[in-house]
């Protein structure tokens, strides 16, 4: 069971980081959008 729980850990923060750094992507690409524009 601890083993399970630590991989779900990791596995949430894996999915949290990866998410974070694709929304902070796209915002990027909205910026530079208007900015060009």
């Amino acid at each position: 069971m601890g083993i399970l729980k630590k991989v779900g850990t990791c596995l949430s923060l894996f999915f949290i980081s990866v998410f974070s750094h694709f929304r902070y992507t796209v915002c990027m690409k909205e910026k530079e959008e208007e900015f060009f524009v």
